[in-house]
């Protein structure tokens, strides 16, 4: 079940279909991060996002990943 569920969150898709300035081009422009490493970002923020919903105590986020949460 659990691996159901991380595998639903890392799925989910933060980027607006129909958006010409989507949600990852964004968070990239404004830290002026290559599309490959907010790419990557994005990955590790919706693993902190699993582990945030699924670790039964507090968790603190990489200052990456904090960026990440911050712009979203």
């Amino acid at each position: 079940m659990e691996n159901q569920f991380f595998n639903q969150v890392l799925a989910f898709e933060l980027d607006e279909e129909m958006s010409e300035y989507t949600f990852s081009i964004r968070l990239a422009k404004e830290n002026n991060w290559t599309r490959n490493f907010t790419k990557e970002a994005i990955v590790e923020y919706k693993k902190f996002m699993y582990l945030a919903a699924t670790a039964g105590a507090m968790v603190s986020p990489s200052e990456i990943v904090d960026i990440v949460w911050h712009q979203h």
